[in-house]
């Protein structure tokens, strides 16, 4: 632990007019990022922390609270807090993974599987609300998080202003931002599933890990047609989704 303290108060004794405890939320989160701390470490205790970088319990509890409500760090009672893995994904949230995994200090990134226009198939077409055969793109990616694959995404899209789908970066919802793409609601259905062996080996996951298997509809605004279809396979242990009413 000697190596965080350290690394913390160099972080705290930089020159920054943020409150004490956001600094130290910043610094927390830096030390995620560098390796410093990594998932499913223990945090020290909020006692230690006072005592260790020379402030107030009351800076580290807030500190903590803030880091817990950005689902950087959980924890268990009478144990501890401890670094999260998890990626919490609020229903009909406008920000994409890339967005909110860069929230919580870690480093998110993307494994291009496919980029392509191709002809829509029935049972894509029907989800999306087109004629079988209706040019379409499609968009399949590996996610990682700090290196370690979470999440496989299955992306369909029927917006013909995309007209070159190799001009998508890492964010698909940060280039529709880009390129005016104004998205509607999120139509998302949950279940659970079991791997394949595809997905054993792009997850690097047993045939016993449970996976939810996320379906989801983008909408165009103000209009019942469909942006974006996808199918999308999540880590269970990874992800945590939760529903605003």
């Amino acid at each position: 632990m000697d190596n965080l303290y350290q690394f913390l108060k160099d972080r705290l004794a930089e020159n920054d007019p943020s409150p004490l405890y956001q600094r130290l939320v910043t610094a927390i989160k830096e030390a995620i990022q560098q390796e410093v701390l990594s998932s499913e470490t223990f945090l020290p205790s909020e006692r230690n922390l006072a005592q260790n970088l020379g402030v107030s319990r009351k800076t580290v509890r807030h500190a903590l609270e803030t880091l817990r409500e950005e689902n950087v760090i959980g924890s268990h009672q009478g144990v501890g807090s401890y670094i999260s893995r998890d990626i919490s994904y609020t229903i009909n949230n406008e920000a994409g993974f890339s967005e909110i995994v860069t929230r919580t200090g870690a480093t998110p990134s993307t494994h291009w599987l496919s980029k392509q226009a191709i002809e829509a198939p029935e049972a894509i077409a029907d989800e999306l609300g087109v004629a079988a055969g209706t040019p379409i793109l499609q968009f399949k990616r590996l996610r990682s998080i700090d290196g370690h694959p979470v999440s496989l995404e299955d992306s369909y899209i029927n917006c013909p202003q995309i007209e070159d789908p190799e001009a998508v970066g890492d964010s698909l919802y940060s280039f529709f931002k880009e390129q005016g793409i104004v998205k509607g609601k999120h139509h998302s259905a949950i279940s659970a599933c079991m791997p394949d062996e595809e997905l054993r080996q792009l997850l690097n996951c047993s045939e016993m890990t449970p996976l939810l298997l996320v379906r989801q509809k983008v909408d165009y605004p103000d209009s019942k047609q469909i942006l974006e279809y996808s199918i999308n396979y999540c880590l269970s242990d990874a992800y945590e989704f939760t529903f605003e009413h």
